[in-house]
């Protein structure tokens, strides 16, 4: 799945770099993203000591590659590739660790709000298809099993691009998501179960994400 997901992701990417406007905006940053995930939470809260629990909206790292171009009416269409990643030692009588990935294929639109010389303000969305992978490995024997979906997600986005150079900039990226990541398989189909609550375990998120990084345009 991971081979397919580069693959999908290299394709996006030279489609969209032969396809646009001059004005082109590369960049990358790099933050945190604040999750609540209800039903992986419960899972593992079941079998966590109080000091291991995941709390709601709990922190994780994220990083975020962006290719955008510039409308004649001063808006912008971006694609980006992002990924966000979480781990936590557990180690009760069940649990030993859980450890997810979520990478994400996007494209948007940001209206340009305000910009002057020196800076723009942007504000926008856009769609993404996501990869998931969630890790569980158990006590006593400790080896990693391993769950995929992929799905669909929907981000509410403000860009802050503040000039360095003629051709540099200082990124500020923040984004509400809603991620729809639904139940998670193993290779042979069957569904992680949360047998105490007796229900299958998804990773559907509501999540804040904000960054820092640079970019660069490319006249």
């Amino acid at each position: 799945m991971k081979r397919n997901f580069i693959l999908f992701a290299t394709l996006f990417f030279i489609f969209f770099s032969f396809s646009i406007y001059p004005q082109v905006f590369i960049g990358g940053s790099f933050g945190a993203c604040f999750s609540e995930m209800p039903s992986l939470r419960l899972f593992v809260n079941n079998y966590a000591q109080r000091d291991k629990e995941i709390d709601p909206f709990f922190s994780s790292p994220f990083f975020n590659f962006f290719l955008s171009y510039q409308l004649k009416s001063q808006d912008f269409i971006e694609a980006g590739l992002s990924s966000n990643f979480f781990s936590r030692e557990i180690n009760s009588a069940v649990l030993y660790n859980v450890a997810y990935q979520i990478s994400k294929i996007s494209i948007g639109w940001l209206k340009n709000l305000e910009s002057d010389y020196g800076y723009y303000l942007l504000g926008g969305g856009a769609f993404s298809f996501n990869f998931s992978s969630l890790e569980i490995a158990y006590n006593p024997i400790r080896i990693a099993n391993k769950y995929y979906n992929a799905s669909l997600g929907l981000s509410a986005k403000v860009l802050f691009l503040a000039m360095l150079s003629d051709n540099s900039f200082v990124v500020i990226n923040s984004s509400l998501n809603f991620d729809f990541n639904g139940e998670v398989k193993d290779e042979n189909e069957k569904k992680l179960r949360n047998i105490i609550d007796k229900e299958n375990v998804n990773l559907n998120s509501l999540n804040f994400q904000v960054s820092l990084g640079l970019a660069f345009k490319i006249n």
